[in-house]
């Protein structure tokens, strides 16, 4: 008769059958209020951007950067083709690549690094002298501002099932992260209007709001970033 291994088992009876350098600290399903909070607000410096992004950057490159009608078609598909190509990388990578701050949380924070300064660059205007290298900037900096974006949105989606196994759970933070967008898109669109009302130069318009878009951002980025602890997955 083959002798079968018994799983161990902690102090309330329930098997443990983690996987080495299991960090029972850091307890899977250990969603608390807190850690709800911060996965709710995790994805909304994207969204503000995104916001900002569909609705004003056609606008803003013919008409504040003043940028010939073809490079800013090329400034809108350079952004989304490196976002077609980074989602499904990302996606495959998060669960073969190991990582001390754990595999999804890695792409977050390597999103996140990315986002804040390519969407700045993007919308600060910085008066090129020449147009050559001014038609680059804008081409190039799409792309990395959605490079960024995709790694976050793939993070941020993915870490649910890493962070709960119950399915109220995950649903209540899947529903919460998507107030939070249509919220992102309320407040963005509210500071346009009152910068629109009262500030007259355009260049300045776009200055203040995605200074605005980035520095909320920021805030619930860091917020996520301190609280969600991504707990290595059990065998």
């Amino acid at each position: 008769m083959i002798d079968q291994e018994t799983p161990n088992a902690d102090s309330r009876g329930s098997i443990n059958n983690a996987r080495p350098g299991y960090d029972p600290k850091i307890p899977r399903d250990g969603v608390t209020t807190r850690v709800l909070s911060a996965y709710s607000v995790g994805h909304f410096a994207n969204d503000l951007c995104a916001s900002m992004w569909f609705i004003y950057l056609s606008y803003y490159l013919l008409y504040v950067a003043e940028l010939a009608p073809n490079i800013s078609s090329l400034a809108l598909l350079s952004g989304q083709i490196a976002d077609g190509i980074t989602t499904p990388i990302v996606g495959t990578m998060s669960d073969r690549i190991g990582c001390k701050v754990g595999a999804k949380n890695a792409w977050y924070y390597f999103g996140t690094i990315l986002v804040v300064p390519a969407f700045l660059c993007i919308f600060l205007d910085f008066n090129f002298s020449d147009e050559s290298i001014a038609n680059a900037w804008y081409i190039a900096f799409p792309a990395i501002f959605n490079v960024g974006w995709a790694s976050v949105q793939i993070a941020h989606m993915s870490i649910v099932n890493s962070l709960a196994y119950s399915q109220r759970k995950r649903d209540t933070m899947v529903n919460n992260r998507n107030a939070f967008t249509y919220g992102a898109n309320i407040l963005m669109l509210s500071v346009s209007l009152i910068l629109f009302l009262f500030v007259s130069n355009s260049k300045l318009q776009f200055r203040i709001l995605s200074i605005f878009c980035v520095s909320v951002g920021a805030c619930t980025s860091l917020f996520y970033v301190i609280t969600v602890i991504e707990p290595p997955l059990t065998a």
